[in-house]
């Protein structure tokens, strides 16, 4: 896969050699959280696991400069059995439900609609590749990503637990 341009963002595949990067914005966005004990952010190894994944995606998200502005990971595959969310995929593979995992934006980019815009971006790259539908999770205190979910047309099913402490809302959309 090649760079994709979306809406003034580029997406592009992270490599091997690259994904240091992960940690790096995690680090700058942790300094900045407010409820840091609410928030797990994806480890160097967890990035790498995904890069190797064929039907995952680790993206770097880069403005026209080409900075590196963020990332975000998607997953065409989803163990919704295991955490008893199957109810809400009535007859759809695994390989139907694309599950993003994260947008982690660089401080100092935010409020330029990184989210929604990376939203967008997944849903219509969802659609080309045969999802029938596209899931997430956010914190239930995040403001942005619940009005960025409602603008897409998502909705809160459910509230989840993940890693045995951290409360999600757990967002759906069918395609």
């Amino acid at each position: 896969m090649d760079k994709m341009e979306y809406d003034g963002l580029y997406f592009v595949p992270f490599a091997k050699e690259n994904v240091n990067s992960v940690e790096e914005i995690n680090k700058e966005m942790y300094e900045v959280l407010e409820d840091k004990d609410k928030y797990i952010a994806p480890t160097v190894e967890y990035a790498l696991k995904c890069i190797e994944k064929p039907d995952a995606l680790v993206l770097g998200i880069y403005n026209k400069e080409n900075y590196l502005m963020g990332y975000t990971m998607l997953n065409n595959y989803f163990n919704f059995i295991k955490k008893g969310l199957s109810k809400y995929f009535e007859g759809a593979l695994e390989k139907e439900v694309f599950d993003f995992k994260n947008i982690v934006v660089r401080p100092k980019f935010r409020g330029q609609a990184i989210q929604r815009r990376s939203i967008e971006f997944y849903f219509n790259y969802a659609k080309k590749n045969g999802a029938k539908y596209l899931i997430s999770y956010y914190h239930p205190k995040n403001v942005h990503s619940r009005s960025n979910f409602e603008k897409m047309g998502f909705t809160v099913v459910e509230k989840v637990v993940l890693f045995e402490k951290l409360e999600r809302n757990f967002v759906i959309k069918k395609i």
